[in-house]
């Protein structure tokens, strides 16, 4: 998730679309006093500070988050993990932090002012990326994606949906499609500050 007050705009990221890369290049836009929340994998904040960018005003704990950033700065994936553990749950904003926990946390001003965006993915889509980054993390029961596939979408377990909906009423301002991103994230660069797409 991100939070640009420098720009005027909310990122709520959602699951399996491709939100991490779009994060890391929406990062490069954010100023000092933005909220940019940490990516839960090493090799992805390597990538971001690499970028020129890195987690901050996130939390309660300047310090901790000092001794975060200097992590990422070794670039030893163990190092960050162990430092981003030091968190625990203390965090204010967290990297899918849905559309309704952030408004709680943000001036209502802002909120309202604030272009709010995400981005989702056609439901099989989901459930087939969903299916190998499991796979690929040794995570979940799933053995095969029509058992995936039954939980996610026959009983309705949560879905992105949830990031950005609440009670009936859609939070954001605009979906992007994960089909059309890149037009997607071209047609908002007057809102966000600039053509990300490249």
């Amino acid at each position: 998730m991100l939070v640009s007050y420098a720009n005027n705009f909310i990122f709520i990221k959602t699951r399996k679309v491709a939100g991490t890369s779009v994060e890391v290049a929406l990062s490069a836009l954010c100023g000092p006093n933005d909220i940019i929340t940490p990516l839960l994998t090493p090799r992805d904040e390597i990538i971001r500070h690499r970028r020129g960018s890195y987690p901050r005003n996130f939390s309660q704990y300047p310090d901790l988050e000092e001794r975060y950033r200097l992590a990422i700065t070794t670039e030893d994936e163990e190092k960050i993990r162990q430092a981003l553990k030091a968190f625990g749950t203390t965090t204010a904003f967290h990297e899918h932090m849905t559309a309704r926990e952030a408004k709680g946390l943000l001036a209502e001003s802002f909120w309202n002012s604030a272009f709010k965006f995400t981005i989702e993915r056609h439901p099989y889509e989901f459930i087939i990326s969903m299916y190998y980054f499991m796979r690929s993390e040794g995570i979940g029961r799933f053995r095969s994606i029509p058992a995936l596939m039954k939980t996610h979408i026959i009983l309705r377990t949560p879905r992105n949906r949830e990031w950005y909906f609440s009670e009936g009423t859609c939070l954001v301002n605009k979906i992007l499609k994960h089909e059309t991103l890149e037009e997607d994230l071209r047609s908002i660069a007057p809102q966000i500050g600039a053509d990300i797409t490249p």
